[in-house]
């Protein structure tokens, strides 16, 4: 039974760090599309 629990806890823990994990991939592309933007915009007032 406490093996059971310890089990379904990891997998929680596990859970959580996988949707961390897909947040900070999300943010990361995120992050580069807006620098990329940044970047055009910049050239766009520099010309």
């Amino acid at each position: 039974m406490i093996v059971y629990m310890y089990n379904l806890r990891i997998s929680n823990e596990l859970r959580l760090l996988s949707f961390y994990y897909q947040i900070i991939n999300y943010a990361y592309k995120f992050r580069v599309m807006i620098m990329m933007l940044l970047i055009i915009i910049n050239f766009s007032y520099a010309l």
